[in-house]
């Protein structure tokens, strides 16, 4: 009996911890997607069998600032977040930027986001019609919500 309770409360401590790490992690993005880290959306990836949407920003950054102001109004977001389901999200911020040529295709700018397929390579969505010099450099949520439908299709 004793044994079932201890094992009751370490499972509702690892779930609130995990519960808690997630909500972390939106950094002011929408708190009803589920976020990881990159090297978990990685593993998850792969493990899952599901494309990976990565959000690169920094805390310093007027733009970035701007997106998360822009998607916390937009009539977009509820489909943004409906749409999170079927990927992996991760959501990168500061020095968690990872020196990886999959998510550095034309530069370390910020906000970012960038599409791989389950084993990490980089699929061929991008935003260059809207900024070409920086392709995958999203500042409207209208625009992330198009490039995660066109990811699904591929």
């Amino acid at each position: 009996m004793l044994s079932s309770c201890v094992l009751t409360v370490i499972a509702l401590l690892v779930a609130i911890v995990t519960f808690a790490e997630s909500r972390s992690l939106a950094r002011g993005f929408p708190e009803d997607i589920h976020w990881v880290s990159y090297e978990d959306g990685l593993a998850q990836g792969k493990a899952q069998h599901k494309k990976i949407m990565v959000l690169i920003h920094s805390s310093w950054c007027t733009a970035c600032s701007d997106l998360k102001k822009e998607i916390s109004e937009n009539k977009d977001t509820k489909e943004i977040v409906k749409l999170s389901r079927h990927f992996v999200m991760v959501n990168v911020e500061d020095e968690e930027e990872p020196y990886d040529k999959a998510v550095s295709l034309d530069g370390r700018y910020t906000p970012r986001i960038v599409f791989l397929y389950p084993d990490g390579r980089p699929m061929s969505i991008d935003n260059r019609l809207e900024h070409p010099n920086y392709k995958y450099y999203y500042d409207r949520p209208e625009d992330i919500l198009s490039a995660m439908k066109r990811a699904l299709k591929l």
